[in-house]
């Protein structure tokens, strides 16, 4: 961070990141192996994989997209080996792209912790529920916990606490210090965060250890010469999420999906953007509600995903639309629309009117427009009227599938024009008339006309 830089007004927060970025990208870069990834925003893959179905491909896409994000910020691919950091149910296994999964201790089924207990070989296999084997290593839990001694909130002394997690590796080589190929798996706990301190003279510590050989974990898995048991998920994990984070969860992502399918095909010199971020980012919202890390602030996630559906309804904008009443002089004609939009983004909308059976519309219901930020529409529907009438016509604006209802009108249509079947009803009728009065005319005698002074007088009827 330079002067010239937060004089230029860049924010100093993106500057540390990028500074950050900068720095564990050349750390990975110089690495033998690839990092290790984990779900992307430390989703909790079980409690969704527990809730509702239709919750089951963002556990996916949150597996998915660790890897994905290595590739792109660390301009390196990550190592076949994942590491789950909590509890995990067995169907998580078939959403792992790679074939090695660190584990702690806690997330097998496994005897208490005491000192004098004896821990089985940490390399070890794991099935599946659709059969998939995949290596396991389990962390050492005396480690971990020896490793969460010293940290920036409580240091203690942190040379102290770097030589007991050597002298702990010590005693699990004295174990069995002639036997070749073991495994040790060190495992740091949840919210690590150690003092620079202990980390410097941990790492030259096991530098210094003879019995002490650093590999990458699928390195550990190969060099690995114990036998490979199989190894049980504990069954004690974390239910589903709860109700009303769920339904958030739910209708935030379908307000997404809807404003990426309006925004897709549209022109637009500029990336569509959902508040401060750009919209398909906004998906990570998504996996962020679900991070164990809001385990019991429910209040917290809801508020996060609040925050993107509000912003997704300020994408959307708002719309009125213009209808007057319309009168048909002749059988076919013309409903005129107008849709006006506030703000939002450039994207495609759907106009659809609807009438009663007496109006027919010859060119379909359905229109598209395209609309800009504060832009205006217009379109003409054609309509053809069967009986003359006053008939009431629903206009509607929606996204493309018609599911997210943006504004809705009701005009009239008025028929004044007879209709051709009318007409000719009308015509066989006098004609029928005509007919008759002639034949009765025709059957009808002379008519004899008596005056008042008693002559008569003959006379045709009339």
């Amino acid at each position: 961070l330079d002067d010239a830089a937060l004089e230029a007004g860049l924010d100093p927060g993106a500057l540390r990141a990028a500074v950050l970025l900068r720095r564990i990208r050349d750390i990975t870069l110089a690495l033998r192996d690839g990092p290790v990834v984990t779900p992307y925003g430390d989703a909790d893959l079980t409690r969704l994989l527990a809730s509702d179905p239709m919750l089951q491909p963002l556990a996916a896409r949150a597996v998915l997209e660790g890897s994905r994000r290595i590739d792109a910020l660390l301009r390196r691919p990550q190592a076949p080996v994942v590491l789950l950091p909590a509890p995990v149910a067995p169907d998580a296994l078939d959403l792992l792209i790679s074939e090695t999964v660190l584990l702690p201790y806690t997330a097998i089924d496994a005897p208490d912790l005491a000192l004098d207990v004896v821990l089985d070989e940490p390399v070890g296999t794991l099935r599946s529920p659709t059969g998939r084997q995949l290596d396991v290593v389990v962390g050492d839990p005396h480690l971990t916990a020896a490793l969460g001694t010293s940290t920036r909130a409580a240091p203690g002394d942190p040379i102290l606490a770097a030589h007991e997690v050597l002298v702990r590796t010590a005693m699990v080589h004295l174990e069995a210090p002639g036997r070749a190929g073991r495994s040790l798996l060190l495992l740091p706990p949840e919210g690590f965060d150690p003092d620079p301190r202990f980390a410097a003279a941990l790492l030259a510590g096991f530098d210094a250890a003879p019995w002490l050989v650093p590999r990458s974990p699928a390195a550990l898995v190969a060099a690995s010469e114990g036998g490979r048991g199989p190894v049980r998920l504990a069954s004690d994990r974390p239910g589903a999420l709860p109700a009303r984070l769920i339904d958030s969860l739910l209708r935030t992502e379908r307000g997404l999906e809807l404003l990426i399918s309006a925004t897709d095909g549209v022109p637009s010199d500029v990336a569509v953007r959902v508040g401060a971020r750009e919209l398909r980012a906004a998906n990570d919202e998504l996996m962020r509600a679900v991070s164990r890390s809001y385990d019991g602030d429910t209040e917290g996630a809801l508020a996060l995903l609040g925050g993107v559906q509000a912003d997704v309804n300020t994408a959307f904008g708002t719309f009125e639309i213009a209808a007057t009443d319309v009168t048909l002089t002749d059988r076919d004609g013309i409903v005129p629309v107008t849709v006006t939009r506030t703000g939002g983004v450039a994207m495609r909308v759907r106009v659809e009117v609807t009438g009663p059976a007496a109006l027919s519309w010859t060119a379909g219901r359905v229109r598209e427009l395209v609309l800009a930020p504060d832009g205006t529409g217009s379109l003409e529907v054609p309509v053809r009227s069967g009986p003359s009438g006053r008939f009431p016509v629903a206009v509607r604006v929606t996204d493309p599938t018609g599911e997210r209802v943006l504004a809705s009108e009701t005009l009239s249509v008025r028929a004044t024009a007879v209709a051709g079947p009318a007409l000719g009803l009308l015509s066989v009728l006098i004609l029928s008339l005509l007919v008759l009065g002639i034949v009765r005319q025709r059957r009808r005698g002379p008519i004899v006309v008596v005056d008042r002074t008693g002559s008569a007088a003959e006379g045709e009827a009339r």
